[in-house]
């Protein structure tokens, strides 16, 4: 059996999927397309421990954080059907539901603190923020993502 932490790219493309089906008018394909990413979401968040997060008493470092990004991704699929029905009409509020900023956040966080503890190690500092108050966790928005 594969690691359940791998059904974000499944999420992701079954999204993705939606997303194309619903931009050309395919209403019903998009809505298979996003219940198949909610139903593999709940496959992988009720998958056993040693395959999510292996052993109870001394978890991955990894494991919660990515069943966390699995059940963030399948509650974007889950949005993205109930307002499945006011695409055609609106789909600037579709968009406004659905936040799609948030597929790979944890993973993209992730990688940039790597990214910036390998260039400290370098002796190189990372960037800072053109303006310290577009950087993320100054404002209200940023700080809801942290």
């Amino acid at each position: 059996m594969f690691s359940p932490l791998l059904a974000t790219k499944t999420i992701a493309a079954r999204f993705w999927r939606g997303v194309m089906h619903l931009v050309d008018g395919e209403t019903k394909q998009a809505h298979a397309s996003f219940l198949a990413g909610t139903e593999a979401g709940r496959r992988a968040l009720h998958a056993p421990d040693e395959n999510a997060i292996g052993n109870p008493l001394a978890p991955l470092t990894f494991g919660f954080q990515e069943l966390a990004e699995v059940a963030d991704m399948a509650s974007q699929c889950a949005l993205a059907m109930a307002h499945i029905d006011g695409y055609a009409r609106s789909p600037g509020k579709f968009w406004r539901r659905v936040d799609v900023r948030r597929f790979g956040l944890a993973s993209w966080a992730k990688h940039l603190e790597a990214e910036n503890e390998r260039l400290r190690k370098s002796g190189i500092r990372p960037p800072e923020p053109a303006n310290p108050a577009n950087a993320v966790g100054a404002s209200a928005r940023g700080a809801a993502l942290v």
